[in-house]
């Protein structure tokens, strides 16, 4: 993927980059920050369930993904440093965006941290290690920005206001419109490349898309059967009603009803009533007797 992005950069001038390695999990410190803010008199059950969330996920760093065996040379994009230990929480900050920000109050994550060189220049480092960097490609319009994990770019440690600061630098290195920016979370760009294209289908065994295929499919399979044939004893079909005496007269009222002319109607009405009681003749007159 590092020549890929390469590619990019070089296809048109002024474009930006932004590349954060996903070597981050906000969920542990979510739950740390929900068991201290939970009242003392809270419920022994939600307190337990709560630790028992943040215990599960203390140790995210031990379910990353293996380095790759043979990885792309480091030369190509930037190089990631191995981490010494489990997550810790950086004393110091040093470097351009470390002015005016209190360590202790940010708190931010290192793991993994970046390793830079002459071209490089580095922004922010904790601890002594570098945790941002930038460079630029050809000129100076073309850039690159590699931060060493999302520690204050994600919802959840924005919530922090002595984290908002780094986020707002990283804004800011973005630039005024119009711009040309890409932004990559990924594992690391030396990783080795896969030597077939992904299939499509890869897709389902990333979330959310895998749950959203699944409902999808037992929609789909809702839908055929709800028109498909159904199987079964076949039923009488209900009696159309056209034996009853009336059932003419009611259909003559029908097709009356749609000529919507009241006049011709009592016509056709004071005819069928002359045809159908004819008037009786009167009685022929007594001849009187002189």
């Amino acid at each position: 993927m590092a020549f890929l992005y390469r590619d990019w950069l070089d296809a048109a001038p002024g474009r930006r980059l932004l590349y954060v390695p996903r070597d981050f999990d906000a969920e542990s410190e979510y739950w740390s920050e929900v068991l201290a803010r939970l009242p003392q008199d809270a419920p022994a059950k939600l307190r337990e369930g709560a630790q028992r969330r943040r215990d599960e996920t203390k140790s995210w760093a031990g379910h990353l993904p293996p380095r790759a065996k043979d990885p792309a040379p480091a030369e190509v994009w930037f190089a990631v440093a191995e981490a010494s230990g489990p997550p810790i929480l950086c004393k110091t900050l040093s470097g351009e965006w470390a002015a005016g920000i209190d360590p202790a109050a940010a708190a931010v994550t290192r793991h993994q941290t970046l390793k830079a060189d002459n071209e490089e220049h580095v922004l922010l480092e904790g601890d002594g290690r570098v945790l941002a960097m930038e460079w630029w490609w050809d000129e100076p319009t073309t850039r690159v920005l590699v931060l060493a994990n999302g520690s204050f770019l994600l919802n959840e440690p924005l919530l922090h206001r002595a984290r908002r600061p780094l986020a707002l630098r990283v804004v800011r290195w973005i630039g005024p419109a119009p711009r040309q920016i890409v932004f990559v979370e990924s594992r690391s760009p030396t990783e080795a490349q896969a030597e077939e294209m992904p299939s499509p289908f890869a897709l389902l065994g990333i979330d959310p898309f895998g749950w959203i295929a699944a409902h999808l499919g037992v929609f789909a399979l809702l839908a055929c059967l709800a028109a498909s044939v159904r199987l079964g004893r076949p039923r009488p079909a209900p009696a159309p009603g056209s034996d009853r005496p009336a059932a003419h007269a009611e259909a003559i009222g029908d097709l009356l009803a749609r000529t919507r002319d009241a006049a011709a109607a009592r016509a056709l009405l004071d005819a069928y009533r002359r045809w159908r009681h004819p008037p009786s003749p009167a009685p022929a007159a007594r001849a009187r007797r002189h």
